[in-house]
């Protein structure tokens, strides 16, 4: 009767850790995703800061050359076109940052929920064992 038991016991306790193997290995899993993912957005973010950055600098350039006195109204407006073209990458830009940002955040308070699940299952599984082995 008592080896029985004990028999029970050992395949509950094996059941249980079968599962939380299998957890942690999906919790792995998911972390590599993510990890993925917050390496595509920074390569995004630095992506933008580029363009940014270029769009600046042309737009310097631009206003420092020299024109001449009938090709200023022309170039104004041409000018005032592409200041409000850039204006409205810029925009989208931000836009897209500020939600990028907001993932980026979601997905470390994911990770660190990831990470605190993970010590418990570790925790378990090593109370388990030492169930188990006493």
């Amino acid at each position: 009767m008592n080896g029985l038991r004990q028999n029970d016991d050992r395949v509950t306790l094996q059941g249980t850790i079968d599962t939380t193997v299998a957890e942690l290995t999906k919790l792995r899993e998911e972390r590599g995703a993510q990890e993925t993912m917050v390496q595509a957005i920074i390569e995004q973010r630095d992506m933008y800061r580029v363009l940014l950055s270029s769009s600046d600098s042309r737009l310097t350039t631009t206003a420092s050359s020299s024109k001449s006195v009938a090709e200023e109204p022309a170039e104004e407006n041409e000018n005032s076109e592409k200041m409000i073209e850039i204006k409205s990458k810029l925009i989208v830009a931000e836009k897209t940052l500020s939600q990028l940002n907001n993932k980026l955040e979601k997905m470390e308070e994911n990770d660190k929920l990831q990470s605190k699940l993970f010590e418990t299952c570790r925790n378990d599984l090593s109370q388990f064992r030492s169930e188990a082995s006493g």
